[in-house]
């Protein structure tokens, strides 16, 4: 609700990578109820031993997805994609820096990361491009 609070204009969507996939878990919005019902659902259907829960990472997926998203998004505001992860590598159906990274820049989309493992090469090479942060 913080951040909301402090950025009453922004919005944000939340994006579910696993299994190589990702999905949509909420789509762009300001309201802070349907991201905490969304993330509130995801953790109680990853606990336990849920067969969906898991599997490779796809950083390229990810993005794609997210970017997609923000495509709709005014030009004249700030876009970004926040990528929090805990994986120690990313299996892409391509090559995320000469596929997915053009498409993002020519987007005006900045791109951080959050690598809670250990960095992840292609995730410094997409924030140093984009103008994105990456911490470990």
């Amino acid at each position: 609700g913080e951040y909301f609070d402090q950025n009453p204009l922004s919005h944000i969507g939340l994006v579910w990578c696993c299994n190589g996939e990702a999905e949509m878990m909420t789509r762009l919005s300001g309201s802070v109820n349907a991201h905490r019902l969304a993330l509130a659902a995801a953790l109680q259907s990853t606990s336990g031993s849920n067969p969906n829960s898991g599997g490779e990472f796809s950083l390229q997926n990810g993005l794609e997805v997210a970017g997609r998203s923000l495509g709709h998004a005014p030009r004249h505001g700030s876009r970004e994609i926040l990528v929090v992860l805990g994986a120690l590598s990313t299996c892409d159906p391509g090559n995320v820096l000469m596929e997915t990274l053009p498409r993002l820049s020519k987007a005006n989309i900045r791109v951080s990361s959050i690598c809670l493992a250990a960095e992840l090469y292609v995730c410094r090479k997409i924030a140093d491009a984009t103008g994105g942060l990456l911490g470990v």
